[in-house]
């Protein structure tokens, strides 16, 4: 943990030109102390899955997220008065939703871990219900009840793994105050970055989530940023003949073969540019799609998502990530 914690030290210091919006290392060096006395940092590679995360407002943006709750309580039905709650580790628990399956990972609750076959996903009046079958007895059947709050975040999430089991409720966690003010500084806001045809070509991205296989919550020391950039090369000398060339180019910092963290640098050489609108009213938050073909890339692809003020919403690369910025409280 304290090596880790000097990576994140030495990196913000010295690193820190090439991803942070507006940060300022030394006022945030009591709050990152603190984290060296949490035992559930966030830090570190494992986390919980925050309520302020995400906010859903359809049942296929629950497909590849992952969600690591706070809090178990198994109810008593008899007596409501007296649940027994537990809490949790961060990481201790998680489900994954995909088209097929919900996927529970339990280190201490082998009676909850497994792959569920998904039946069917459908809007409920409280949020949405995931309703499992399984696969060899359809018979057995069970379901996951996403609970929703007024503004469509993730609050808790009630499980039933067959008829003869009780139901047992998950909660999430609140994001605590000292990470929620390091997000604020750190990582793109939604409604903060702005794109015309004028300052699209210097756009830089520092998106909150990545999503692949799963979703995973990006943190300062990984300093991920998408830029789109232009840069002007000569293309003969003699009659000083120029040409703007365009890239989209992605910043991250990895571990590399020694163990350390270094900044590795992902460009996308542009072809092409097409922007099409949705008068769709569910794309608000995705009214504009910017495509660019691009090399290097299998898929050939990436998008960009805008709001409806054209401020970016998400970023994709065709066939490989997805990323999306930070939520406003």
């Amino acid at each position: 943990m304290l090596q880790r914690f000097y990576h994140v030290i030495q990196f913000q210091t010295v690193q820190h030109t090439y991803s942070m919006k507006n940060f300022n290392f030394l006022k945030f060096i009591p709050t990152l102390l603190i984290f060296v006395l949490q035992l559930n940092v966030i830090f570190g590679q494992v986390s919980y899955s925050f309520i302020s995360d995400k906010r859903f407002n359809s049942p296929d943006e629950l497909l590849g997220y992952e969600f690591k709750p706070s809090t178990l309580v198994y109810p008593n039905r008899d007596n409501p008065d007296n649940n027994r709650e537990i809490a949790l580790n961060a990481g201790e628990f998680s489900f994954r939703v995909t088209r097929n399956y919900l996927i529970i990972e339990a280190e201490n609750y082998d009676e909850y871990k497994g792959a569920y076959s998904v039946n069917s996903i459908n809007p409920a009046n409280y949020g949405f219900k995931i309703d499992l079958m399984n696969a060899r007895n359809p018979s057995i059947q069970g379901h996951l009840k996403i609970i929703l709050n007024d503004r469509k975040e993730v609050d808790a999430y009630i499980f039933k793994s067959s008829p003869k089991q009780k139901e047992v409720i998950f909660y999430q966690a609140q994001l605590p105050d000292y990470q929620r003010e390091i997000d604020e500084t750190y990582f793109s806001d939604a409604g903060e970055v702005i794109v015309t045809d004028s300052s699209m070509w210097q756009t830089r991205v520092y998106p909150l989530f990545e999503l692949e296989q799963t979703q995973r919550r990006l943190q300062p020391e990984d300093s991920l940023s998408i830029s789109f950039e232009v840069d002007t090369v000569i293309t003969n000398k003699k009659k000083n003949k120029k040409k703007a060339v365009y890239s989209i180019v992605i910043r991250v910092n990895e571990m590399n073969d020694n163990g350390k963290l270094e900044m590795q640098r992902y460009e996308f050489p542009v072809q092409k540019t097409k922007e099409r609108r949705s008068d769709d009213p569910r794309d608000r938050n995705q009214r504009y799609r910017i495509e660019f073909e691009v090399k290097k890339l299998r898929s050939g692809k990436i998008f960009m998502y805008l709001d409806e003020n054209r401020a970016v919403y998400s970023i994709v690369v065709i066939g490989e990530t997805f990323y999306t910025v930070r939520g406003i409280d």
